[in-house]
């Protein structure tokens, strides 16, 4: 079987990526790989390491369940580029993750990994490396690549966002269950005197495991800070017989008032612009009324908005 046969298998299984050293040592002569980056079939991304054009995916593969394929290639090739101890850390690591909060992914991002000290002095163009410690049980393999377990990711990551974006992202561990709130404390300790510990420290008590979106996160500290904190995430309603009528993101439950988040996706499909109209229409007719005020991305813009949409609700009169 042919040598360059053997290093598009190993390119293959890493999503794209391989080290000239390991195709020489398949048996890939030089000047084959020259011949192969004339041509454009092997694109040199880092030192001594190049991209396989036939095992990528196309560039605008999508998948409904985890991470873009061209982030796990990108990934891949700044691994092989830092070095065999390397781990894919911070902002990267929270991508490979999943968790929702930070700006969506970029291809010309820089990746972000941890290395060893001695083999952090060399650069590498687009590859952020960290010389920080690491301790036994804070790495782990995601999608096949070796990343920071969840916790230290999300120490690491906090510490270079602003509020919104930080607490999101410990919203987002906490509700996919990679992180129990009980372990929150430690992970804020944990940090203690890093750059950007002191700023971040409040963060943490203000995580909440029902939040589903990080839409719904930053609306809930524009009415935190605004002095109206809803009083139920994820409230449910029910019928007087008992039968389920909706479930809303925020819910205050004196003014009787619900706030539903309607992100860009799913809400824009029409498929679920037309359940979301039943669940509205049901909700009108429970009684005592339910207010209910719809939010877009947009409005995160404007917080006295927000803010103005729960204080024009009146309270309901007592009963007499």
């Amino acid at each position: 079987m042919a040598p360059i046969d053997d290093a598009i298998r190993l390119a293959t299984r890493q999503y794209g990526a391989i080290q000239i050293r390991q195709a020489r040592a398949l048996g890939v002569s030089g000047s084959v790989i020259d011949r192969m980056s004339r041509q454009g079939h092997w694109q040199l991304v880092h030192p001594g390491v190049h991209l396989v054009g036939c095992c990528l995916p196309p560039p605008d593969t999508q998948p409904d369940d985890g991470p873009p394929p061209l982030l796990l290639t990108r990934f891949s090739a700044a691994l092989l580029a830092a070095g065999p101890h390397a781990l894919v850390a911070a902002e990267s690591a929270a991508h490979l993750w999943g968790l929702q909060g930070l700006p969506r992914w970029r291809w010309e991002d820089h990746v972000h990994v941890i290395v060893p000290p001695e083999k952090a002095s060399r650069t590498i163009p687009q590859v952020a490396q960290h010389a920080w410690r690491v301790k036994p049980g804070e790495a782990a393999i995601r999608h096949g690549l070796p990343v920071t377990c969840p916790g230290r990711t999300l120490r690491d990551t906090v510490l270079h966002v602003d509020r919104a974006c930080g607490v999101s992202l410990i919203d987002s561990a906490l509700h996919q269950g990679l992180v129990d709130v009980g372990e929150l404390e430690e992970l804020e300790a944990a940090n203690l005197n890093r750059r950007g510990s002191l700023r971040t420290r409040r963060w943490w008590g203000e995580a909440d495991a029902r939040a589903e979106s990080t839409f719904e996160t930053r609306v809930r500290l524009i009415c935190t800070d605004g002095g109206l904190p809803p009083d139920e995430l994820q409230h449910c309603f029910f019928t007087p017989g008992g039968v389920f009528v909706a479930r809303v993101d925020l819910y205050w439950k004196e003014r009787r008032l619900a706030i539903e988040c309607d992100g860009r996706q799913p809400h824009g499909k029409p498929e679920v612009l037309a359940n979301d109209r039943r669940r509205q229409n049901a909700l009108a007719m429970l009684r005592p009324r339910i207010h209910l005020v719809r939010l877009t991305w947009e409005d995160l813009r404007r917080p006295d908005y927000i803010l103005d949409c729960i204080r024009r609700i009146p309270f309901p009169p007592l009963p007499r």
